[in-house]
């Protein structure tokens, strides 16, 4: 009769798997891998703009044709109308009858060329760029600040660019851009002064206007023809003017604007 090998282990048994409903619970739960970052589901409210809610759009509620705008445009198209019917483009002496801006009529009394001048035009050309001028600006002023306060801007800067002209260049002159860049200087202040309140994209354009504004002036130092110092005055009321009035846009949506954004 054979012996079992004391030195021979048994041989083993597999019990089959249990079923899963039967499976005890793990002695501990499974630990995820600590080196991975937790799973982030993006929503639409975090692929939107940074505090998008405490901002608004410049542009919403702009009025495609502002009154005032149109009124200046209307106006002084018939004022070179009448610059026309008197001959008031055949020369110098001709453009000054009509009320252009000189140095020495002005020390003489006539006091009243810093108003007119700003109504007249020496050229189609001159008349239509200020046109150009006069309506992109004017959506934005206009929308920004209201009829009146527009207004104000507009004649304030036409003085003012008056002044500068006289006493930098002498003359004679004539143009609305001293009043426009007026505009100018009032759209780039806003957009600036209201820059955390707005819109990043509406922000940006004030850097783009104030880039422009800079490269206009530029080129108007290279031309005996334009009156850059008109430009200047204009520009420099309009931005001072735009820091002291309230504006309309702001007033009017005041719960969509936080300040301390």
């Amino acid at each position: 009769m054979s012996h079992p090998d004391p030195y021979k282990p048994p041989p083993r048994t597999i019990a089959a798997p249990l079923p899963s409903a039967q499976r005890p619970p793990p002695a501990y739960p499974p630990v995820a891998d600590a080196g991975a970052p937790p799973a982030l589901e993006l929503t639409a409210d975090m692929l939107a703009e940074p505090s998008a809610a405490k901002r608004f759009d410049f542009e919403r509620g702009m009025k495609m044709f502002p009154p005032l705008t149109m009124l200046l445009i209307v106006y002084l198209t018939i004022v070179f109308a009448w610059e026309l019917s008197v001959g008031a483009l055949e020369n110098r002496a001709a453009i000054m009858q009509a009320g252009a801006l000189e140095r020495q009529a002005v020390m003489n009394g006539e006091v009243w060329r810093i108003f007119t001048a700003m109504h007249l035009h020496g050229s189609v050309d001159h008349l239509l760029g200020n046109f150009f001028g006069l309506f992109l600006m004017g959506l934005a002023v206009e929308h920004a600040f209201g009829f009146m306060p527009a207004a104000l801007i507009y004649l304030c800067a036409g003085v003012s660019g008056a002044i500068m002209s006289l006493v930098f260049e002498g003359g004679p002159t004539v143009g609305a851009s001293g009043a426009i860049f007026g505009w100018w200087g009032a759209a780039v202040v806003f957009l600036y002064r209201f820059r955390q309140k707005l819109l990043m994209r509406d922000a940006r354009v004030a850097f783009v206007l104030l880039a422009w504004a800079g490269w206009t002036i530029l080129l108007g130092f290279l031309s005996v023809e334009v009156s850059n110092f008109s430009h200047l005055g204009g520009f420099i009321a309009g931005a001072a003017l735009a820091m002291l009035l309230p504006t309309r846009l702001v007033e009017l949506q005041p719960a969509t604007i936080d300040d301390d954004a």
